[in-house]
Parts: structure tokens; sequence; C-alpha cells
């Protein structure tokens, strides 16, 4: 093949494997600190996603950004928004990337616009994982946001439902001191660590 530049570098697609795709309008924004950062700019923004045409213009938009540096494979959060991941998933899947998009799962201190229900969120997670199984280029994977924002039943279900279907697990961990200290004191004083390994949501195939 004749590139025409002696210059020219062919390289292997690269891999992001944190990746927030409600977020790329908000990067940057403020330089504050996690919890009034995520409070007050990134889940009002996720809150848009719970429109599905803005959602999906969105993705649209993300997906040829990341194509547009060199990006073809990915880890990514969705939000709440069921309707929303699925789109996503499907979206770059046809783009032709490989990875897993999770829908970020909530059901305490959170925004009423982005909470739901223990239950919901386990049947769509469980319906998600059935559409966009882990064999395929584009899966499903299993997204407690972060221990805060979900119920002990919550982790305990996902964790049995990524057990199950061999999926990838994502989520944060310690991120701030004040973050840490939050689950220290929410759960008996146990270690960030050992919150997620309690509800098997430690593993090889956890991010």
């Amino acid at each position: 093949v004749d590139f025409g530049d002696a210059n020219t570098l062919i390289s292997p697609g690269f891999i992001d494997t944190h990746l927030h795709l409600p977020q790329f309008d908000s990067m940057g924004a403020l330089g504050m600190p996690l919890m009034p950062w995520l409070n007050q700019v990134i889940l009002p923004a996720e809150q848009r996603w719970n429109d599905l045409a803005f959602a999906a213009e969105m993705i649209r938009r993300v997906a040829d950004q990341c194509l547009g540096v060199g990006t073809t494979s990915i880890c990514a959060y969705s939000t709440t928004s069921f309707e929303a991941t699925l789109h996503a998933l499907k979206a770059f899947g046809d783009a032709g990337f490989r990875g897993v998009i999770g829908q970020a799962m909530m059901d305490r201190e959170t925004p009423d616009p982005l909470l739901r229900p223990t239950h919901q969120l386990i049947d769509e997670l469980n319906e998600t994982l059935l559409r966009f199984p882990a064999s395929g280029r584009m899966a499903a994977a299993v997204t407690p946001r972060f221990a805060l924002s979900c119920s002990d039943e919550l982790m305990m279900q996902a964790g049995r439902l990524a057990k199950s279907h061999r999926a990838i697990i994502q989520t944060h961990l310690a991120e701030t001191l004040d973050e840490c200290a939050e689950v220290r004191k929410r759960f008996g004083d146990k270690s960030y660590v050992d919150v997620y390994a309690q509800f098997g949501l430690l593993g090889p195939r956890s991010i």
C-alpha cells in the first residue's frame, strides 16, 4: 500500500480503560473536589441522558471523537438510563469498536432523576447482559458506580450476575480521602477493597 508519505505511522488502536460517555461535554469543568464536582456538574449532565434523542446524538459525537484520536477499544460508563445504555452498546458496535459499556448503577444517595429502584437496575442489567454477552465485540459491563451510591443488595446482586454471565465488572475505588472515610463510616470500618470483595465485585474480570 502506498500512503504517499514516508512519515506515515501505522499503529494498533488505542484502548481507553475508563471512559464516561456523558461527561465529554464537562471535561475539565471547574477543577472542583470530587464529591461537589459530581453533584454540581456531572450528575446534572447525566440527567440529560434521560432524553434518548439527546443521548443518541452525544453518543455519536463521542464515538467520532474517540475514532478521531485513534481509540478503537473502550471500557465505558453510560448513565442509569437503560435505553441510553442499549443505544450506546449498539452504536459503538456498529462503528467497529471493541469493548464494554455499562449502565451506571445507583439506588441511593443520588438525585431523583438518576435514582432507580434496586430491582429495576438488576432486571435491566440482566437484560443487557443477555443482549450484549461477554463473548461479543461490544459487551455489557456490570457497573455499580461506587460503593456510596449502591445499596448492599444492589452490589450483592450485581456480583452474582457478573459471576453467572462471566461479565466485566467496572467501578470506582478510593478516588479521594473524604470518599474513603465515608466508605469506612458506612461499612463498619471496612476498607474500600474489602467492601467490594464481600459483595463478589473483585476478581480477574474487575476493572
